[in-house]
C-alpha cells in the first residue's frame, strides 16, 4: 500500500525528541517494515525549516528509515502548500493520506477532495490549553492564580477556537487513528466515522536489560518521575505529587528510606521548585540514555491526574522491565493497565504513597510487576504489534 504521511507544521520526525515526532518516527519505521511504500511530507514555517534540516538528515541515515521518501518544503502561504501537496500527491498516487492536526485534514480535503484521509492524533487538540489553565488555577499560589486569571480569557478563547476547528475538520476525514482509548471513543461517537485505538507505537523492548535481580536495584529504593517538565500532562502530575503525595512520603525521603529522582527536559520554577527542593527530590535534568536509571529503579511514578492523552512513559517503563505506579486516570487512555498485574493504580494520594512504600519494602514484588508489564509489552503493546493492528485495519477499510 502506498501511504503519504503529511505533517502541516511542527518538528520533523525523529527518535530523540518527544511527542508527535517520536510517534511518527515509530509509525513510519513500522509501516516500512510491514512492506508499505511510505512518503513523508513536512510543510514547515520559515523559522522551523532550518531547524528541521539536521533532524531530517539524521533520520534518513538510520537503517529503520531505509526506503522512506522524505521531503520538507517551506510553508509561506496556504496556496503554496496546496500546490506542493498536489504535486507530491500526483507523483506518488497514494492509497491513503495519514494526516496530523486538523489543519492538515483541511489542507488535504480542500486540495484533493477524493483522497482517502486518515486523521491521526494523540490528544484532542483543544484539550492541552484548557487543561493547563485548570491545572494552574487549582495548584498555583494566589498571586500566580491572579496572573493566570488575567491571561485565561485569551487562553480559553484559543482553546475554544481549536474546539470549533476540531469539530469542523475532523468530520472531513474518512477515518481516524487515536492513541488514547477515551479520545478514540469521543471521535467515534461525535463523528460516526471508523476509528481505531492503539497504544502509541514507541520503540521495541530494550534487549540490553535482562530479568532484574533484587541485588541490582539501587539502595535506598529509587523511584523515577519522568517527562518534559513544562508539558501539561507532566506538570499536572508533578503538582499532584507535590501537593498530595509528597506529604505522605516526606519523612521516608529525609530518612533515606526511599529516593525520588526527577528526570526530564526544561526546569521547574516557583512553587514546584520550592516543594521538590525542600522535600529532597533528586534533580537529574535530561538523561539521553535511560538504561542505567531504569535498570536500578524500583518503579516509575506516573501521578498525572488529568484525563488527557496517553502516557508513553508507561510504555517506556514496560520496555525496561520497570514497575509502574500510576494515577488511575491514566487507565482511561490506556485501558489495558491492570492494577497489581502489569502496574499499580490508585486515585487516592495517601494510597499512592502507600504503594511506593510497598514496593520499597518488597523489591521482589516490584520486579514481578515490572516483568508482567514487560511481558504484556512484548505480546500487545510494542510498536510492532500496534503497527500490525493499524496495517491490517487499513487494508480492511480500504477494500
Amino acid at each position: 500500500m502506498k501511504i503519504l504521511i503529511i505533517q502541516s507544521k511542527g518538528i520533523a520526525l525523529n527518535n530523540t525528541g518527544q511527542g508527535t515526532a517520536i510517534i511518527q518516527f515509530a509509525l513510519i519505521a513500522g509501516l516500512l517494515k510491514e512492506g508499505h511504500e511510505v512518503s513523508y511530507l513536512l510543510l514547515s514555517g520559515k523559522s522551523r525549516f532550518q531547524k528541521n534540516l539536521p533532524l531530517m538528515e539524521t533520520v534518513l541515515r538510520q537503517e529503520s528509515m531505509r526506503g522512506l521518501d522524505c521531503r520538507q518544503f517551506e510553508s509561506n502561504n496556504y496556496k503554496e502548500d496546496q500546490a506542493t501537496l498536489r504535486q507530491h500527491y500526483d507523483q506518488l498516487k497514494p492509497d491513503v493520506c495519514i494526516v496530523y492536526q486538523f489543519e492538515g485534514i483541511k489542507l488535504v480535503r480542500e486540495t484533493i477532495p477524493d483522497a482517502f484521509v486518515l486523521g491521526c492524533s494523540i490528544d484532542l487538540e483543544f484539550l492541552p490549553k484548557l487543561m493547563r489553565v485548570l491545572v494552574l488555577l487549582r495548584y498555583e499560589t494566589l498571586p500566580n492564580k491572579l496572573k493566570i486569571l488575567a491571561r485565561s480569557p485569551s487562553m480559553l478563547k484559543e482553546a475554544f477556537k481549536k474546539w470549533r476547528k476540531t469539530l469542523k475538520y475532523y468530520a472531513l476525514a474518512d477515518a481516524h487513528i487515536n492513541h488514547a482509548a477515551h479520545h478514540a471513543k469521543w471521535i467515534a461517537d461525535k463523528f460516526h466515522l471508523p476509528v481505531i485505538y492503539t497504544p502509541n507505537p514507541v520503540a521495541e523492548a530494550v534487549t540490553s536489560i535482562g530479568p532484574k535481580s533484587v541485588d541490582a536495584l539501587a539502595s535506598p529504593p529509587r523511584f523515577l518521575l519522568l517527562g518534559g517538565l513544562q508539558g501539561v500532562a507532566t506538570l499536572s502530575g508533578l503538582y499532584y505529587f507535590a501537593d498530595q503525595v509528597l506529604p505522605h512520603l516526606a519523612d521516608d525521603i529525609k530518612a533515606r528510606k526511599i529516593e525520588v529522582r526527577l528526570i526530564g527536559r526544561d526546569t521547574l520554577e516557583g512553587k514546584l521548585l520550592k516543594q521538590f527542593s525542600e522535600a529532597g527530590i533528586t534533580f537529574c535534568g535530561f538523561v539521553p540514555d535511560l538504561t542505567d536509571e531504569m535498570s536500578k529503579a524500583s518503579a516509575m511514578l506516573v501521578p498525572t491526574e488529568i484525563d488527557l492523552g496517553f502516557r508513553t512513559r508507561i510504555l517506556d517503563a514496560f520496555r525496561y522491565r520497570l514497575a509502574v505506579i500510576a494515577h488511575q486516570s491514566n487507565q482511561l487512555g490506556f485501558p489495558e493497565l491492570e492494577h497489581m498485574k502489569n502496574c499499580m493504580l490508585s486515585d487516592d494520594a495517601e494510597k499512592f504513597a502507600g504503594l511506593v512504600r510497598d514496593l520499597a519494602n518488597s523489591p521482589q514484588k516490584a520486579i514481578e510487576i515490572g516483568e508482567q508489564g514487560h511481558e504484556d509489552f512484548l505480546k500487545k503493546f510494542g510498536a510492532g504489534e500496534s503497527i500490525k493492528t493499524i496495517s491490517n485495519w487499513l487494508k480492511k477499510i480500504k477494500r
